[in-house]
């Protein structure tokens, strides 16, 4: 008889333990948990940066007459003082076509617009200069102008 209240016990144990597990001390539905779809945004996803536009470097240290500019059209250049007996122009253009600079009456100097960094040193006995940058066709630009020769 000792067996048979053994046996009884723990089948009435393991049916507590049984029920209290499915139902967790509530009346909630045992039905079985659907997994959940990742959420879907709406929003087209963020696409990787562009670059800005072209690229300059101008020499550690260098004074700087023109600051670096930059643009996709016709530009006049900022009158600047130079005090070494030249100074040059760094530009880049990207997008195609071509770009002309004419620095005060001299003849212009024309560049393609490829994106590799240009260097164009002028030599001038007046120390004061001006100039203009002309597009043609798509392109853009970054002009910068240092004292001197690197």
């Amino acid at each position: 008889m000792g067996i048979h209240r053994t046996g009884v016990s723990i089948a009435l144990a393991i049916t507590s333990i049984t029920l209290a597990s499915c139902t967790n001390g509530t009346n909630q539905s045992s039905a079985p948990v659907q997994p959940t779809a990742p959420a879907v945004s709406s929003q087209p996803a963020t696409p990787p940066k562009e670059p800005s536009g072209p690229e300059i470097q101008l020499p550690t240290g260098s004074k700087i007459l023109v600051a670096p500019v930059s643009g996709s059209g016709d530009v006049k250049i900022p009158r600047f003082k130079h005090a070494e007996p030249e100074y040059t122009i760094y530009l880049t253009c990207l997008g195609g076509g071509s770009v002309s600079l004419r620095m005060n009456d001299r003849a212009a100097k024309s560049w393609t617009c490829d994106g590799v960094p240009n260097r164009h040193i002028v030599i001038a006995d007046d120390p004061h200069e001006t100039g203009s940058l002309t597009v043609k066709d798509e392109a853009q630009w970054k002009l910068a102008v240092i004292d001197g020769a690197p």
